[in-house]
């Protein structure tokens, strides 16, 4: 066996389950004959479930006593009003029943032993009518449930217990941690399930105790104490329950991954014990722990949590704007955790018994009640002031989005507000005002989606308000502009029908009449003529109609939806005004460009929209017969794209442009200002100067994110926060953010003692290392109390050393000599130069504070803190020590 001595190694020597597959789930199978023999089988469990059927012998009135005839059939002797009859035990479960004087001759009293009948068995019928008895078993592999210890591949770990762990957090950072590794002298074979329990007096906070199969009786359920020792093969601290999860995910949870793995008594005992561990530190923890605490944990602990603290964690991750930024995994977490919820609403555990001691296996009690209770939910809770079921509608976007639609709709269809009668309906009145039947027609045109109804919903209160457009079968004459002239046409009449429904109200639809329905019924059998759906869903049609109706504007060139359906409706019902709050800024970032204008390039920026100037400019809209009305709806059509994605591309920031300069430069608009300020309030210089921005000035890092964000420690800030808001400033920064998102540099964020730990060992000073916040190698570290907007200076810094090192790396690699490379490159004042002039220019354009105002001073410093040497030999030797320990 190979010496182990890093992470990878540990980890590869506690994997469970490498090649021989799940071998634990299988059945004792005991069949019940006259002869008592009880010939006994195995089965898997899955083939036993599907062929038996469960028998509950209570139902008699002789305890522990079945009767067999011949054919080794069982009967339950029982009491009815009219005498003693026996019932036979048959797979169907037939309703027979044979008087005692007709049958007792032909059956014989058979007593179950007590080991069967107390000791965990279960009793079954198969489809021949054969009564068995049967008990889960695990089959004891040593890939799956040992690993054989050699105490001598420990011997590196002995004398250095220190393990590096790098593993990626839920927020797209990577955590660098460490864990200790304690070996025991004795060989032999270890348990791949450990016992979890607390650590004290260690420096660390848990411990992970590989006990000796041998000594399997030797475990206490207090802190481990010295003497406890010598049962254990391997103990493994680790400082928090996240790095634990993140271990046992790799080692055990990637391969078993169901509650019913765990069903033996050793891996019931792992199971129960990390349980208990995990409820604690999660509710002693803030959101953003708890966030990764649910993103690390797989699903047969599931159980950890109760139901409320998991109510309470999506209501946090709910707040706010949800959106999946780089890294970020929300959309994902609230989608997990919906689903945690469910399971621990419709799953409860059931103690049972195995080779005489109390394990703990998964039940289902999914009904129509708790299909009820669990999306009422939805209804009486809130983020943000808002119903969290329309809060995460109106914040999922794409595959979150749907994924989410169709989950709780799959969940409403099992519940009792799903039912369309109004008699046996208890939940939802209706009534002539909230017909279930609803006269709504959708139909798809050259790509757009349109339909016949509108469809408002504040998202405060559990009620959509709904108006549908019926055709008459009468006509009138109207008039319509067009450009060469008015034109008369003859339309049918409409009648407006209004609506108040209940988010979970029954509706039916016509599937003939709504043939380009976005979200089909994936139940649903082809023939069908309706389609039944809760009230909702037609808004998360038609939130996602518009979405597409926005995508297909792009790639026809946007201006074809003023054509098709009138810029002014679109944005008096979008986002945008919905996003806006009053005295709210919001900031909209580039982003890469789509496929439909694939030609163009990225650029760089922040565009601030005050709700101010929105609303200022959504009174103008009225006079859009005016070229300076068609400016103003053109502007803020672009401004809810916009807001759709969050982000702008070059497109959107070149129309937003071009309309804005349209809109300033006009000589209606000052006119229109002024006349507007006679009926209210307006800030006529504040809007005209942030429409020059729009088009004018350079974009820098937003002062809402310096007033939030700039003055907290990285530690309080997301990673993916803060590169989010540097992203596009300088080409310099764009590039090593490019690094970061391709995980070439990892960002390792820590707290002072490892810090510290990490400059000692390069060699530092004491009063430099005091002095100093952030270094690098071919990663980036930072010391997690440096506030975000000095980090930010730091990170591109020390973003340039790392590309150095990077390049340099691939050189060397190439097979360049060091000569070349030092010509590429030069000495530590050039390595140094380079770093603090990207540092600089990123200050400067970022709006922040300058440390050094020019080269000259940057200059200065340099030589008077840096020794200048050759120094890249050395640079070469710590970047092949560093590949050599990955």
């Amino acid at each position: 066996m190979n010496t182990i001595t890093t992470i990878t190694d540990l980890i590869k020597f506690l994997k469970v389950g490498a090649s021989n597959g799940k071998t634990n789930q299988e059945v004792l199978v005991k069949k019940i004959t006259h002869e008592a023999t009880f010939e006994e089988s195995t089965q898997s469990f899955r083939d036993f479930g599907s062929q038996h059927k469960e028998v509950n012998l209570s139902k008699t009135i002789t305890p522990q006593t079945i009767y067999l005839n011949k054919n080794n059939n069982a009967f339950l002797k029982q009491q009815y009003t009219t005498g003693i009859f026996y019932k036979p035990i048959t797979y169907q479960n037939h309703l027979v029943l044979y008087p005692e004087k007709g049958i007792k001759e032909y059956i014989k009293e058979f007593n179950i032993p007590d080991e069967l009948y107390n000791g965990g068995y279960g009793f079954y019928v198969n489809q021949e009518d054969t009564l068995v008895t049967s008990i889960q078993i695990t089959t004891l592999n040593n890939l799956s449930n040992y690993a054989a210890y050699q105490a001598s591949a420990f011997s590196y770990l002995k004398s250095y217990s220190s393990v590096p762990y790098k593993y990626t957090s839920v927020y797209g950072n990577s955590i660098a941690d460490t864990i200790k590794v304690v070996p025991n002298t004795e060989s032999g074979l270890i348990h791949k399930f450990p016992v979890i329990t607390k650590s004290i007096g260690t420096g660390f906070s848990y411990c992970l105790s590989y006990y000796y199969e041998k000594d399997s009786t030797e475990i206490r359920s207090i802190p481990l104490a010295e003497e406890d020792y010598q049962f254990i093969g391997l103990r493994i601290y680790c400082k928090d329950i996240i790095t634990v999860l993140q271990f046992l995910n790799e080692t055990i949870f990637s391969y078993y991954n169901e509650f019913t793995d765990f069903q033996s008594k050793w891996r019931n005992l792992f199971l129960i014990k990390l349980i208990e561990k995990i409820a604690p530190a999660y509710n002693n923890s803030k959101l953003h722990n708890k966030a990764a605490i649910v993103y690390h944990l797989a699903q047969p602990l599931y159980y950890a949590f109760n139901t409320d603290s998991l109510w309470n964690l999506l209501e946090g991750l709910a707040k706010g704007y949800i959106r999946n930024y780089l890294s970020i995994n929300e959309e994902d977490l609230i989608i997990k955790t919906l689903r945690i919820l469910y399971f621990r609403y419709t799953h409860r555990q059931k103690t049972k018994t195995i080779d005489g001691s109390k394990v703990l296996e998964e039940k289902d009690i999914g009904s129509k009640e708790i299909n009820d209770l669990f999306i009422k939910n939805l209804l009486i809770r809130k983020a943000g002031k808002k119903i969290l079921l329309y809060k995460l509608i109106d914040g999922l976007n794409g595959e979150h989005f749907q994924t989410y639609v169709y989950f709780i709709w799959s969940i409403w269809k099992s519940s009792s507000y799903a039912d369309i009668n109004p008699k046996t309906n208890k939940l939802i009145a209706i009534t002539d005002k909230t017909p279930v039947l609803l006269a709504y027609q959708s139909k798809k045109i050259l790509g757009f989606h349109s339909d016949n109804a509108t469809i408002n919903w504040k998202g405060d209160q559990p009620l959509l308000d709904i108006s549908v457009n019926i055709k008459t079968g009468r006509f009138e004459e109207k008039t319509i502009e067009r450009e060469d002239g008015d034109q008369k046409i003859i339309v049918e009449k409409q009648e407006k029908h209004q609506y108040s429904y209940h988010p979970f109200s029954p509706l039916v639809l016509q599937n003939g009449k709504n043939p380009a329905f976005l979200l089909k019924d994936k139940d649903q059998k082809e023939g069908i003529r309706f389609t039944k759906l809760p009230a909702f869903l037609l808004y998360a049609n038609d939130q996602k109609a518009f979405w597409e109706n926005v995508l297909t504007g792009v790639e026809y060139g946007v201006d074809i939806l003023t054509t098709v359906s009138g810029v002014g409706n679109l944005i008096k019902v979008g986002r945008l005004v919905k996003l806006l709050k009053n005295g709210k800024t919001l900031l909209y970032k580039t982003k890469q460009v789509t496929t439909a204008i694939a030609a163009t390039k990225v650029v760089a920026g922040v565009i601030e929209v005050s709700s101010g100037a929105v609303n200022t400019l959504l009174n103008l809209t009225s006079i859009d017969d005016t070229e300076l009305g068609k400016s103003i709806s053109k502007y803020l059509f672009y401004l809810e794209m916009v807001a759709l994605t969050g982000e702008v591309s070059v497109f959107l920031k070149g129309k937003l442009q071009k309309t804005a300069k349209e809109i300033v430069e006009n000589s209606n608009f000052t006119k229109s200002l002024d006349e507007l300020a006679k009926k209210r309030k307006v800030d006529k210089k504040g809007i005209i100067d942030e429409l020059k921005k729009i088009y004018k000035k350079q974009f820098k890092v937003s002062k809402d994110f310096r007033i939030n964000y700039g003055w907290k420690s990285i530690r309080d800030v997301r990673l993916n926060v803060l590169l989010k808001n540097m992203k596009g400033i300088t080409e310099e920064t764009d590039e090593i953010i490019k690094y970061i998102d391709n995980d070439t540099i990892i960002i390792h964020v820590l707290e002072d003692f490892e810090f510290d730990t990490l400059l000692r060992a390069d060699g530092y000073s004491e009063d430099i290392i005091e002095n100093t916040s952030a270094m690098a190698d071919l990663d980036i570290y930072l010391r997690a109390k440096t506030n975000a907007e000095t980090a930010m200076g730091e990170i591109i810094h020390e973003g340039i050393h790392c590309i150095d090192y990077h390049k340099i790396k691939d050189m060397d690699k190439e097979g360049k000599t060091i000569e070349e490379i030092i010509a590429k490159f030069g000495d530590s004042h050039d390595f140094e130069m380079r770093a603090y002039l990207a540092e600089q220019k990123f200050q400067r354009e970022a709006g922040f504070p300058i440390d050094h105002k020019d080269y000259f001073a940057i200059k200065e410093h340099i030589d008077e803190f840096y020794p200048k040497n050759i120094f890249i030999e050395e640079v070469i030797e710590e970047i092949n020590n560093l590949i050599s320990k990955e």
